[in-house]
């Protein structure tokens, strides 16, 4: 019972203490970066994706 009151008012404090107003948040957009163009995609058809796979062994590999 007591870890149950001392839950309930560690939730009670957090919750009272979040800010509810959106005034406390900024936007982070960049204003002169101009907008993503919008991209046209066509679906993927059977054999159109290709993986391309290249190992570097950072000099490890002894010959």
């Amino acid at each position: 019972m007591v870890i149950y009151l001392v839950f309930l008012t560690l939730f009670i404090v957090s919750v009272h203490s979040f800010p509810l107003s959106s005034n406390t948040l900024e936007r982070r957009e960049q204003p002169n970066v101009p907008a993503t163009p919008k991209l046209h995609l066509n679906p993927l058809e059977w054999g159109d994706l290709n993986f391309i796979h290249t190992t570097d062994i950072h000099g490890w590999l002894e010959v």
